[in-house]
C-alpha cells in the first residue's frame, strides 16, 4: 500500500503565502481608487471658477415644488437691505463694497436709494448673514410673505422659489454661470390659474419673463433678475 506524505509545515507556509497575497491585492485596490478619486473628483475649493454650474439647484427646485403643499401656509422671502441713502454715489460705494461677497442691486424709491444685498429663500438666510457678517458688511432682514390660498398666488411663490435658487447659486465664488434649461422645462407645463385671480395677470407676466431668459444666467445678470423679482414680491407679497 501506497502512502501519500503531507509536507504540514509547507502546507502552512503556502496558507500564510495565500493570505499575505490576498491582503496585497485589497490594499492594491484601495490605493488604486484613491488615486483615482484625486484624478476624477476635484475640491472646489482649488479649483479655478468654473464656466457652468451643473442643474443641481434647479433639479432640487424642480423635485421640491412639483406639487402643491397640504397646507396653505404664506411662503416667506428675505430681502437683505445693506444700505439707504440720499446720495447715489454714496450708494454706489456700498454697493461695491457688497459685491465682493454678493450680487447686490439698488432700488430708488422717491428719490432714495436702497442697496440690496439680495432676495433669498428663507432656508438660505442664514447662510448668506453669515458671509454678509464675517466680511463686516452692514445688513437688515426685511420679511415679505405672499399668501397662497389663491392659486396663482401659489404658482408666482413657487416659480419665485426656484429662480431664487438660481441667483442664490450666483452667490457662490466658483460659480459664474447657471444653465436655466431645465428650470424653463419645469416651467412650461405648470397648471392654467383661474383668470379671475387677483394676481393671475402677474404670474402670466412673470412666467413670460422666465422664459425669455437665456439658457445661462451669469453673475453680471443677476442684478437684473433680483430687480424683477423685487418688483413682483411688492406687489403680490405682504411686508412683515
Amino acid at each position: 500500500m501506497k502512502y501519500t506524505r503531507y509536507d504540514y509545515k509547507r502546507k502552512k507556509e503556502d496558507k500564510t503565502v495565500v493570505i499575505v497575497m490576498l491582503v496585497s491585492i485589497v490594499l492594491a485596490a484601495v490605493l488604486l481608487g484613491t488615486a483615482l478619486s484625486s484624478i476624477f473628483i476635484k475640491d472646489r475649493g482649488t479649483k479655478a471658477p468654473i464656466e457652468n454650474k451643473s442643474e443641481e439647484a434647479v433639479t432640487d427646485t424642480v423635485q421640491q415644488h412639483s406639487e402643491k403643499e397640504s397646507n396653505n401656509l404664506p411662503a416667506r422671502f428675505i430681502i437683505i437691505q445693506s444700505g439707504y441713502y440720499g446720495v447715489k454715489e454714496n450708494a454706489q460705494n456700498q454697493k461695491d463694497k457688497v459685491k465682493t461677497v454678493l450680487n447686490p442691486f439698488t432700488i430708488e424709491e422717491e428719490g432714495k436709494f436702497r442697496v440690496l444685498a439680495g432676495i433669498f429663500n428663507e432656508n438660505d438666510y442664514d447662510k448668506i448673514l453669515k458671509k454678509m457678517n464675517d466680511n463686516g458688511l452692514d445688513n437688515t432682514k426685511i420679511t415679505y410673505e405672499i399668501n397662497t390660498d389663491e392659486e396663482s398666488s401659489y404658482l408666482i411663490a413657487e416659480i419665485m422659489k426656484g429662480h431664487l435658487k438660481i441667483l442664490t447659486t450666483l452667490t457662490e465664488s466658483y460659480v459664474t454661470a447657471v444653465k436655466t434649461e431645465e428650470f424653463k422645462t419645469w416651467l412650461a407645463p405648470l397648471s392654467s390659474a383661474n383668470e379671475k385671480d387677483e394676481n393671475y395677470t402677474i404670474l402670466q407676466e412673470y412666467k413670460k419673463y422666465l422664459s425669455s431668459l437665456p439658457d445661462e444666467i451669469v453673475k453680471e445678470k443677476a442684478e437684473e433678475n433680483y430687480t424683477y423679482i423685487y418688483e413682483v414680491i411688492k406687489k403680490v407679497g405682504i411686508k412683515k
